[in-house]
């Protein structure tokens, strides 16, 4: 694949997305990750489910509710919307991205390997294993393989203290 996403940009199959601009200065800044768009509009993911948890919390912090909810499915965005009581996915990322209190430490949180239980195709990872402290944790995420990556195909909600239930 590195010989060929190269050869496929330059011919202009594909592109890579980049994130919003910068507030006056017309330039684009870098998305949590990029990813690849083929011409169908199919977005490919991350081939790490450890890497899709931090893109979706670099997303909440950056309020980028495009590529946060890219990351799952619709049945998944829908719930994860209502576990945080809000009408869909976008709006969820949105109030969301109001609760953290230091973006830079929030969106380059670390998803150690104890965060996520892999099991074949599947994973499920615990915000309680993560060291969130300057936003909210954002639950517990079922994970599964796709062609085009990990995609988050559940969510739950945790203890707000995360202690055992």
């Amino acid at each position: 694949m590195p010989v060929l996403l190269p050869l496929l940009l330059a011919s202009g199959c594909v592109q890579i997305v980049s994130g919003p601009e910068e507030a006056g200065t017309g330039e684009s800044q870098p998305t949590a990750s990029p990813q690849v768009v083929s011409p169908g509009g199919v977005v490919r993911t991350s081939d790490n489910p450890r890497e899709v948890i931090r893109v979706v919390y670099a997303s909440v912090a950056n309020e980028d509710t495009r590529l946060a909810c890219t990351m799952f499915s619709p049945e998944a965005g829908k719930a994860f919307a209502a576990n945080f009581g809000k009408a869909d996915c976008p709006e969820a990322i949105t109030h969301l991205a109001k609760q953290v209190t230091d973006k830079i430490r929030y969106k380059n949180i670390q998803v150690d390997e104890q965060a996520v239980l892999a099991s074949g195709g599947k994973s499920t990872a615990f915000s309680c294993a993560l060291a969130v402290t300057t936003g909210p944790r954002l639950g517990e995420f079922a994970l599964e393989r796709s062609p085009d990556g990990w995609l988050v195909t559940g969510h739950r909600t945790e203890p707000a203290d995360c202690s055992p239930s």
